[in-house]
């Protein structure tokens, strides 16, 4: 994805930044890095669980909507709940 000045935004940069941590990381240790990367993935969770209540509590999958959505207008950009619990990026 070739970007012009201008295009480049917080989300983008991050985004690429993750990406390529993960794919050097993976060719640098081999499959143990999908382990790793799994872990991430889950302790982010949690901590996401833990921020936003309790994380021993069962979520609804609206409750997890709702925390998605401000979650994402917290750091930056638009998240709107539609019916039948549709996620818009805006």
């Amino acid at each position: 994805m070739a970007l012009k000045k201008g295009q480049l935004s917080g989300h983008v940069f991050l985004a690429k930044l993750i990406t390529q941590y993960a794919m050097i990381h993976e060719k640098t240790v081999g499959p143990v890095a999908e382990e790793y990367i799994k872990q991430i993935g889950i302790r982010t969770g949690e901590w996401m669980e833990d921020f936003y209540g309790d994380k021993h509590e069962k979520w609804t999958v609206e409750e997890y909507a709702e925390v998605i959505i401000d979650l994402k207008n917290s750091i930056g950009g638009t998240l709107k709940l539609f019916p039948f619990i549709q996620i818009m990026w805006l």
